[in-house]
């Protein structure tokens, strides 16, 4: 007895198949990234970031 078939030759036979029966329906093709889809969260959390080091320093009397 053989064990369980791997995942990928399963998913590609199931993708085939999705192919066959909707053929109107086109396969999910991600565009490419871009750098700057991330940058608002990245700004966000430096300010969050920056105000906690300023506020530890007065805290502390850094400046």
């Amino acid at each position: 007895m053989t064990g369980p078939e791997p995942p990928g030759p399963a998913f590609e036979r199931y993708l085939a198949e999705v192919d066959r029966t909707h053929p109107e329906r086109p396969r999910y093709r991600p565009g490419p990234f871009r750098w700057w889809y991330p940058l608002p969260v990245i700004v966000v959390l430096g300010g969050v970031l920056t105000l906690a080091v300023w506020k530890i320093g007065l805290v502390w009397g850094a400046w």
